[in-house]
């Protein structure tokens, strides 16, 4: 078992790939790691105690710059930031303090007198004075919703802003890539059978109705897609916030504007088994494991998209 601070520092993702997780831009993560110049002026790295000039970011750098993404809609004051960090990590002797706990809970008066100190714009800090009580301000009480703490150290992240979602991403799990549970795969309708099927043999598939399971010792949950009746505009929004790769049917993808719009409007991910080969499920279970590769590896691209699949090729299709 990896200790809480190896658990920190282990690179998980690339500058790009953890771009995309955040959902900004990798030249504004790129300038928050390395920092960099700026009309003239050189400007220290904001989470980073220096500049390392590696594009691989850790899991402590990852939660970090989660924080400083929930100010998304202003500019991040690179020097009182920096300034700012700087004293939580001589006071609480840590490299990433705002990986851990403690300034949220316990450490709140540091983080207050770090602010004042470092001459934090109140639009920036982290905590406040309301009724003789230092809470939470709002950017940084929904970084702390967002984060899983075991003891004093953040152990998963829920990349979706809806405070429901049950997707998360933790070191341990798929190498730190967004999953609920272990299901991966969600077998739409049209292919129930072949769903039914694929569950006997892994735990990492759902279907509408599937009533959950075990299967090698492991838990699968109910599929919260109850029936397979369900129309695009509600089934594909629920697959697509539980970060499934939908597996569907559909012999000309291209027709289908209202699935098209619905895939595109909630960035879902989706493979469509295409043609007369996709008929019977003993078909569709051909295609699934001719293109298993390289359905496979859609797990770790952003929607949306939709791959049309059959037994000799796999692309993407363009719906322009």
């Amino acid at each position: 078992m990896m200790s809480p601070t190896s658990v920190l520092e282990r690179e998980m993702y690339t500058e790009a790939e953890a771009a995309r997780l955040l959902r900004g831009p990798q030249s504004t993560l790129h300038y928050w790691l390395e920092g960099g110049q700026r009309r003239g002026k050189t400007y220290r790295p904001v989470i980073r105690i220096e500049p390392s000039g590696s594009r691989a970011v850790t899991w402590a750098e990852f939660v970090e710059a989660g924080l400083l993404h929930s100010y998304r809609n202003a500019r991040v004051p690179m020097t009182e930031l920096r300034t700012f960090i700087d004293l939580l990590r001589a006071d609480l002797g840590v490299a990433y303090p705002l990986a851990h706990h403690r300034p949220f809970v316990s450490g709140r008066n540091l983080v207050m007198q770090a602010q004042d100190q470092a001459g934090l714009d109140p639009d920036f800090c982290l905590v406040a004075v309301a009724s003789g009580q230092l809470i939470l301000t709002g950017p940084s009480q929904l970084f702390v919703d967002r984060v899983t703490r075991e003891g004093d150290i953040a152990t998963a992240w829920r990349p979706h802003d809806d405070p429901n979602s049950p997707v998360r991403m933790t070191p341990d799990i798929r190498f730190g890539k967004p999953a609920i549970g272990d299901v991966r795969y969600y077998i739409d309708a049209d292919i129930l059978g072949l769903g039914k099927l694929l569950v006997q043999i892994r735990n990492d598939v759902t279907y509408p109705g599937d009533p959950g399971g075990v299967l090698h010792k492991r838990g699968r949950q109910p599929c919260p897609i109850a029936s397979p009746p369900v129309p695009d505009t509600e089934r594909i929004p629920v697959a697509t916030a539980h970060h499934w790769l939908i597996i569907t049917r559909d012999a000309n993808i291209a027709v289908n504007r209202a699935e098209i719009a619905a895939v595109r409007d909630n960035a879902a991910r989706m493979v469509t088994l295409s043609g007369r080969d996709a008929i019977s499920t003993w078909n569709q279970l051909e295609i699934l494991m001719t293109q298993w590769r390289q359905i496979e590896s859609l797990l770790d691209q952003l929607g949306p998209f939709i791959y049309p699949a059959t037994r000799t090729s796999i692309r993407e299709f363009d719906p322009a």
